[in-house]
């Protein structure tokens, strides 16, 4: 029985990832909305899974509960921050390397470039999310 719901879970699970919305080109129309239209969208979207691929941009230290943020740049505005516990994987990068990720979605924000008009998204991953 025990084995059965462990398989009915990764089941789910494996749907629900093969089901997921790329995070970047899902986000790349909310370059030019409104703040409230991207609070509106982050809302919406909380905790649903999404996937995605870019560039490294810059590796930061983890959370408590993540060993080290990836920040990926899409290459269309926006850039996820994907905190992970693959520091294996995350020690080796370096800006420039091209990365795929994966994981629930916990906020979007709109910000704007500095000194500049032009605005960019910036999005926010949960802890433990995936990064290859």
């Amino acid at each position: 029985m025990k084995c059965f719901m462990c398989g009915i879970v990764a089941t789910l699970l494996i749907s629900v990832q093969a089901n997921a919305a790329d995070l970047c080109s899902s986000a790349a129309h909310l370059v030019n909305s409104t703040t409230n239209r991207v609070s509106e969208y982050s809302s919406k979207n909380a905790m649903n899974f999404f996937t995605g691929s870019g560039t490294v941009k810059d590796i930061n230290q983890g959370s408590l509960s993540s060993a080290q943020t990836v920040i990926v740049d899409c290459g269309n505005h926006v850039l996820v921050a994907v905190p992970t516990n693959n520091s294996g994987r995350a020690a080796n990068l370096k800006p420039g390397d091209a990365v795929r990720f994966s994981g629930a979605l916990t906020g979007i924000e709109k910000r704007r470039y500095i000194n500049s008009y032009r605005s960019y998204i910036f999005a926010y991953l949960n802890d433990d999310s995936a990064i290859r």
